[in-house]
């Protein structure tokens, strides 16, 4: 569905990169089957950078609505690095 102002190309761009919007927000939608896959190939400091920056986004804004994404990236990269056994 397009928002007020925006093209119907925009709105499949929107769908398409995992957003999902509110009544003034933009919402991000976590892929839990292609977002671990792409930590694969991340380095251990950009891992560790991940978690850092989501837990700040988390502390800085405790009613953000895209702490749920933010908790999922913590999550996901501290998995990443048990796995490598670096955690």
């Amino acid at each position: 569905m397009a928002l007020d102002g925006e093209s119907v190309g925009e709105a499949k761009q929107r769908r398409n990169t995992g957003e999902a919007t509110t009544e003034n927000q933009t919402m991000k939608t976590m892929n839990h089957t292609e977002y671990p896959r792409r930590l694969w190939q991340r380095s251990v400091e950009e891992l560790r950078f991940i978690i850092k920056d989501a837990t700040e986004a988390q502390r800085a804004n405790p009613s953000n609505p895209n702490n749920g994404y933010y908790a999922d990236e913590v999550l996901y990269a501290a998995a990443e690095l048990s796995r490598r056994k670096l955690a």
